[in-house]
């Protein structure tokens, strides 16, 4: 009779395939992740943004900056040019906020427009060559440009 061998040692795992079997997993939890993501921002909806019209954006500046004339007269101006260029560039088609005062007496020739220029002059004395200006005064301007607004507003917006 033969004699019984004795027992095999565990045969180890090859590392290559631990290996294998792990960048594999890797793999497959990426893709799930990658596919996940795409699945969220397909049918995630996009922020909602209000898009205030040009006149009611500017009527609103202007009712926001009415009391800086008592406290800074100079700084009023500033911000009262500022909001009645961003209107101009707006509605007009035109770069407004960067240009001069005398360019924009060149690039609009409309009536309406011409008194919008004065006021825009007036406006430039008192932030540049530092003249005063009456609270008439400050009150008819902005009158003036409210009227304006109304008048040019595209589609009977305010």
């Amino acid at each position: 009779m033969k004699d019984i061998k004795p027992i095999r040692d565990i045969l180890p795992a090859k590392p290559w395939l631990k290996i294998l079997l792990w960048l594999a997993a890797l793999a497959a939890l990426a893709l799930i992740g990658w596919l996940a993501w795409r699945l969220y921002a397909r049918y995630q909806k996009p922020p909602y943004v209000a898009v205030e019209a040009p006149a009611s954006r500017a009527l609103r500046r202007l009712r926001e900056i009415e009391q800086l004339f008592s406290q800074d007269q100079k700084r009023y101006y500033f911000e009262f040019s500022a909001v009645v260029r961003e209107y101009l560039g707006s509605v007009r088609g035109i770069p407004a906020a960067e240009m001069t005062t005398e360019e924009l007496r060149k690039a609009l020739t409309g009536t309406e427009d011409s008194l919008i220029v004065r006021l825009l002059v007036a406006a430039d004395l008192v932030k540049f060559a530092d003249a005063w200006a009456s609270p008439e005064r400050q009150a008819e301007e902005l009158a003036l440009v409210r009227a304006y607004i109304d008048a040019t507003a595209p589609g009977g917006e305010p």
